[in-house]
């Protein structure tokens, strides 16, 4: 054992060098295969480095060896952290507590749990316990105010005393872009988001304040973005009841304006807001695609969604061209699938988990089948199929991203 070398790999993840600290570790481990702080400074190194699925086989491997050994318990559910699997991650951290392990890296770890599974209140309640312990710990205070932003708290204060701890912190300055941003201040929280970024390209907060930031440039997103912050706080149920409800009264908003003709507006502007809550995110986001920092904050899923709904409206406005000037095959029909996909291409990729996105998936290659088959002349049981594959789909799909994403309370 050489107490050099821990220091070192110390030393190396403190500068966020985990390759370098792997492969120092790797050399190791070849001559002391058995030693406990190399192995799980080794897990700590690949999980780092972007081999969690390694990392954690290794992690399970150890385990076995150390089954009550709660700094590798903690480590196993950082993993499962950062594979999504909030659940497994919440179990683990129970099985901590009843070791009693009570300190406040571990409340934040439950906290990062619940937040990952939705439960916000449990989420701030456990961060909430890990400042008793330590008022004055960073991740602890950036972890609230992220909790309480999504529960529509005022944020100002402890985005200040967060500042004040440490203004250099990539995360404090981000959550203070994202605060700016809640208060209409796109330009100062394009100017902090980039701060952060310039700390720390990668963290996440920044990349995300910094999307958001650019596409709040536009008013219209301005109010997609709040109505999309109202709609995170509703549970399943209450989601459902909202979407119900809209419906309803869509429904007898409509019937209405038969009588009242003058009342139809309204009716297409419900419509027009409908069909603007599919779009106007993948619209954005292709945006960002031509922007020289916005294209570095898409994932591929976000760019392919937008590139589709692109070229869907795209070619919808030339067919409404085309059919204005007479030309003879294009019809109403062409128009109607041309526009029409741009729903089921901005969304199909939305779902996180296999099932759903196989769901819509199909029902997005099932919907651009029959509305092929619709232009063929006289196809009208075809075009009567995509028309109510496209109702259906919007359903689907809102039941899907409701399961996923609706806030959980218990």
């Amino acid at each position: 054992m050489n107490p050099q070398i821990l220091q070192r790999v110390e030393l190396l993840f403190q500068q966020s060098r985990f390759k370098e600290a792997k492969e120092m570790l790797e050399t190791e481990l070849a001559n002391q295969p058995d030693y406990f702080p190399y192995r799980i400074n080794y897990i700590i190194a690949l999980m780092h480095s972007d081999e969690e699925e390694k990392a954690e086989q290794l992690c399970d491997v150890l385990m076995q060896d150390y089954p009550e050994e709660t700094e590798l318990i903690s480590l196993s559910a950082e993993i499962d952290l950062r594979l999504d699997r909030f659940d497994r991650a919440d179990s683990k951290v129970k099985l901590i507590k009843e070791l009693g392990e009570l300190d406040e890296d571990i409340f934040i770890l439950e906290s990062r749990a619940k937040l990952g599974l939705r439960n916000y209140d449990k989420a701030l309640e456990a961060v909430n316990k890990a400042l008793e312990i330590d008022a004055s710990n960073q991740d602890a205070l950036n972890l609230k105010i992220m909790i309480s932003n999504i529960l529509g708290k005022d944020i100002e204060a402890d985005v200040n005393d967060v500042l004040e701890l440490n203004p250099e912190n990539a995360w404090s300055i981000a959550n203070h872009a994202e605060e700016l941003l809640n208060q209409g201040k796109v330009k100062e929280a394009l100017e902090r988001a980039k701060d952060s970024l310039m700390i720390d390209p990668e963290n996440p907060i920044g990349q995300h304040v910094m999307a958001e930031a650019l596409k709040s440039r536009f008013f219209i997103y301005r109010l997609f973005r709040k109505y999309s912050e109202f709609t995170a706080r509703l549970s399943e149920g209450g989601s459902w009841y909202f979407l119900i409800g809209v419906y309803v009264a869509y429904k007898v908003l409509r019937g209405i304006a038969k009588q009242i003709p003058e009342l139809i507006f309204l009716v297409y502007i419900i419509i027009g807001l409908f069909l603007l809550t599919w779009i106007i995110g993948p619209i954005t986001n292709l945006y960002l695609s031509f922007n020289r920092y916005g294209k570095l904050l898409l994932d591929h899923d976000e760019k392919l969604m937008a590139r589709l709904v692109g070229l869907s409206l795209l070619a919808g406005i030339i067919c409404t061209v085309l059919f204005f000037t007479g030309v003879n095959f294009i019809n109403v029909n062409t128009l109607i699938l041309t526009f029409g996909m741009a729903i089921p291409f901005g969304s199909f990729l939305q779902p996180r988990k296999k099932r759903g996105r196989q769901t819509a998936l199909i029902f997005t290659c099932g919907l651009l089948f029959f509305g092929i088959l619709s232009l063929i002349p006289s196809a009208t049981p075809f075009f009567a199929i995509f028309i109510l594959g496209l109702f259906a789909y919007q359903w689907v799909i809102n039941g899907i991203l409701i399961r996923e994403n609706s806030r959980v309370i218990d």
